[in-house]
């Protein structure tokens, strides 16, 4: 599911580069982005989440507070991708590799368990 969606976030970088932008200064942008990218996003994730709760799969969270977390990653993802790039001796992972690190630290924590 994140895949897809950073793919087409990807596949359509320029526009959304701009979108994200303009989104700061113009409130009726703001508010489409809200509807038609958003509360869609929601609608999927949302029951997503919940249907993993009931099969004990993950605890018990706030979903939408889940699905604002992922969007972070994701966000996180594409800035540095497409404005910082790589880090200069950073240590680099493939995409691939990238995204389900990102995932195994959103379902198991950064936390030592016991």
């Amino acid at each position: 599911m994140v895949k897809k969606r950073l793919q087409l976030i990807e596949d359509n970088w320029p526009l959304f580069k701009v979108l994200f932008f303009e989104a700061g200064f113009q409130p009726e942008l703001r508010q489409q982005i809200m509807q038609e990218i958003i509360f869609p996003m929601k609608k999927a994730i949302v029951p997503f989440f919940l249907r993993r709760m009931e099969r004990g799969e993950i605890r018990r969270m706030n979903p939408f507070v889940a699905m604002q977390v992922i969007a972070g990653m994701m966000a996180s993802f594409l800035f540095y991708k497409y404005v910082i790039g790589p880090l200069p001796g950073g240590y680099r992972l493939q995409e691939e590799q990238l995204l389900q690190e990102m995932l195994k630290i959103f379902y198991q924590g950064v936390g030592v368990h016991g």
